[in-house]
């Protein structure tokens, strides 16, 4: 599988649906932002929501069996 790039760039709630085996998803804040943008994944390993405060915020994932796992984060990135 491919490796997918999406650009957040306004502030706002999104939904992430599931991927196929093996998908990486990559997902940052390409500009600076005053509300929080919150990603909803139909299934994330351990958790429900991702939460990015900052520009240059980053997430990486994989789609694996049935969730998506978080391979790495960077800045204020967190997941709840």
């Amino acid at each position: 599988s491919g490796t997918s790039e999406v650009t957040i760039n306004t502030d706002t709630q999104v939904t992430m649906p599931d991927g196929q085996n093996g998908n990486i998803k990559i997902i940052y804040v390409k500009d600076a932002i005053s509300t929080p943008i919150q990603i909803n994944p139909d299934n994330l390993l351990g958790h429900t929501s991702i939460l990015m405060t900052q520009q240059g915020d980053s997430i990486t994932m994989m789609f694996r069996d049935t969730t998506w796992v978080v391979i790495s984060m960077f800045g204020t990135t967190s997941v709840v």
